[in-house]
């Protein structure tokens, strides 16, 4: 299982270089007019898309570029638009089609612009190399490639309500070894009024060309695309994330919008105004909101108070403005119920000329439980604290020896565990009885079976989490790591379901173990069916239609079109059971979205407790996605792996569990062994 590198978390820091990036560009105000905007679905758009893919270069041929354009305009066209498809073009050839397409748009149309091929930066511009061009040096790019400036231009004089420019290209040595520029990959751009630019990497990060069919980028971009009521902020969001999730975090999506409302390539939306307060620029210089809006998404899960109130001073009426407010208010809540607690800490620690250690010994409950192997047992706790609220210097040792700095906040405390603060530090436990421990300045404690125990230093109860609490108790009280078997042999029905669980509007997708590359398959929900085609994948996912009542459900395996098997009832447990499946709506849906919004609120996107909050609701699907999401963005959690391999089991993905597992376990091993 090779979990991806190093988690970068969104901090005050990374707010503060976002902010002096922008600086330069920010040279005028913002006149703002609070209008209210109903939603509006468009009606009769034209949708309008210039596609181009350059795989054809003297300096080596690309290998997907034409097969992403190919695709895409396919794409493209089911879903309404007019497609003019260019394939290995020449400079004049690309210019005149991006002149023609600035001519189609109008105030009513929605313009698309898609390039896949080389791409590169030269002194603050990006340009777009044709077929045929032999640039020598970086002086001349501008008369032989294509500035991407010329594509803005052309959709910001049209003044129509959206557009968007997706370029897949930044790929590796662009001109081969007689030219080379003296930046990567390509630049940070401003998103004229209304439109999206997507990267298929970072600014200044390039990508391998490799040997799929698509780019990567692109693959996802075209799985999402045909996706039904998706818009298109949340289409961006999970290309990026899977894209992440493939590279190992070596390519990392980037975008930069500008749109006051969201797209929906499939369905009856189309382009729908967000029902906000529109925003009216007044223009003395260069001004977007995406500075805004980058910032925001650098601090928007800070938990300082400093990160939002300089937010407030740089826009006092941004978009974002009273989600700041609301955040300040609840972080002085939180500090306020610590500050009595604190301050007895600093007092006392400050009288005291040498750190005194409390005699008290922390207990926590654990379940000690075991993981079964054909080739060995091993035994592992669940963890016992999480530490979720870090300041200063926080260092993490496994041996007392060895020691690691804490760069990020949600890291999961097992056992043998050693943990110490630094002079002007401090940081926050939440324990499996949901009490919230401080950690003082020049403290240290052990993770122990039974508990955490102070050694140095001050280990101080403050109180408790109202949101992380029962999940954290939840962690030990369900029993997450139930017994794993990896020699158990496969029944005589190719085939097995998950017994009982859910799906939700965000969550609709349903899985299942792949039993071969030549079956396909269908799914039976009620009266509703699916016809599934045959995957080399190593399990079947495919998207469910929203259903009412819980429903009993069955997928038959077929070869040719005949039936092989089918899969309807479990029979595992020596009982005969029905699979059943249901939607999450009403209140249960209501209570579903404030609950995630509560963690994401305290402990970040991507979490184990949002995870672990999705097994309680049976959405094991979803629960799976963000495991494998926490584990390859924090790959120091590996401990926690077993309540990823319980969704597999789950979920009854035999494949995926055996091969995982095994990887898993010689890890551990060798860890051990170290």
């Amino acid at each position: 299982m090779d979990y991806k590198k190093t988690y970068k978390s969104e901090n005050s820091k990374k707010g503060q270089e976002m902010m002096k990036r922008y600086s330069s560009i920010l040279v005028c105000a913002v006149a703002i007019l609070g209008i209210l905007v109903p939603r509006i679905y468009a009606e009769n758009e034209t949708r309008i898309a210039l596609v181009i893919g350059n795989n054809a270069y003297q300096s080596g041929r690309l290998h997907s570029p034409a097969n992403d354009a190919n695709d895409m305009s396919r794409v493209l066209k089911s879903k309404g638009f007019e497609v003019t498809l260019l394939k290995n073009v020449s400079q004049n050839h690309m210019k005149e089609a991006i002149e023609k397409f600035g001519e189609s748009l109008k105030t009513e149309t929605i313009g698309l612009f898609f390039f896949a091929g080389h791409g590169l930066q030269v002194n603050g511009e990006n340009y777009l190399i044709p077929v045929g061009a032999r640039i020598k040096a970086e002086d001349e790019i501008e008369s032989k490639a294509v500035n991407v400036k010329n594509v803005l231009g052309k959709m910001e004089s049209a003044n129509n309500s959206l557009n968007m420019v997706f370029l897949d290209a930044c790929r590796d040595n662009p001109l081969g070894r007689g030219f080379v520029s003296a930046q990567k990959g390509l630049v940070a751009m401003n998103a004229p009024n209304g439109t999206l630019i997507a990267f298929s990497t970072a600014p200044g990060e390039t990508v391998s060309d490799g040997t799929r069919k698509n780019g990567l980028f692109t693959s996802h971009l075209l799985k999402y695309m045909g996706q039904p009521d998706l818009g298109l902020t949340q289409m961006m969001e999970k290309a990026k994330n899977q894209v992440k999730l493939e590279s190992a975090d070596k390519q990392v999506p980037w975008s930069v919008s500008s749109l006051k409302g969201d797209f929906f390539f499939s369905g009856e939306k189309g382009f729908v105004m967000a029902p906000r307060t529109l925003v009216v620029e007044k223009q003395i210089g260069l001004i977007t909101i995406s500075a805004e809006e980058e910032l925001w998404k650098a601090i928007r899960h800070s938990k300082s108070i400093k990160d939002f109130e300089e937010y407030l001073s740089t826009y006092p009426s941004g978009r974002f403005a009273k989600v700041a407010e609301i955040n300040i208010r609840k972080l002085k809540a939180v500090f306020d119920q610590v500050d009595n607690s604190r301050k007895r800490l600093d007092d006392a620690y400050n009288q005291s000329k040498q750190p005194q250690v409390p005699n008290t010994l922390l207990s926590l409950s654990g379940n000690k439980t075991r993981i079964e192997h054909h080739k060995g047992n091993f035994s592992q706790e669940d963890p016992a604290g999480l530490l979720f609220q870090t300041e200063g210097q926080i260092e993490y040792s496994e041996d007392d020896r060895k020691w690691e700095s804490i760069e990020r906040s949600n890291k999961f405390l097992f056992s043998g565990a050693i943990v110490k603060t630094g002079s002007n530090a401090r940081a926050s436990i939440i324990v499996n009885d949901g009490s919230v421990l401080e950690m003082g300045p020049n403290s240290k404690i052990n993770v122990t079976k039974t508990g955490l125990q102070s050694v140095t230093g001050f280990l101080w109860n403050v109180g408790s989490s109202t949101v992380g609490s029962d999940l954290m108790r939840g962690f030990t009280e369900s029993k997450h790591y139930t017994t794993i078997r990896a020699s158990v042999g496969i029944s005589r029905n190719p085939l097995s379901l998950a017994v009982n669980i859910f799906l939700s509007d965000d969550n609709p997708e349903l899985v299942w173990d792949n039993v071969g590359s030549q079956y396909s398959y269908k799914v039976k929900i009620g009266d509703d069916e699916y016809q599934v085609p045959a995957t080399r994948d190593k399990f079947v996912r495919t998207r469910i239609r929203p259903f009412s009542e819980t429903q009993t459900y069955s997928i038959s395996v077929l070869k040719n079109g005949r039936l092989v098997s089918k899969a309807d009832t479990d029979k595992s447990n020596g009982k005969t059971m029905k699979y059943t499946i249901g939607w999450i709506t009403g209140k249960k849906k209501d209570q579903l979205n404030e609950t995630i919004r509560q963690i994401k609120e305290t402990f970040g996107e991507n979490s184990f407790m949002l995870a672990s909050y999705f097994e309680t609701q049976k959405l094991w699907v979803a629960a799976m996605d963000q495991y494998q999401l926490c584990l390859a963005e924090k790959p120091d959690e590996f401990k926690m792996a077993p309540y990823l391999f319980r969704t597999y089991k789950e979920l009854h993905l035999e494949n995926l569990y055996r091969t995982e597992l095994k990887e898993w376990i010689k890890k551990t091993r060798a860890r051990r062994t170290m």
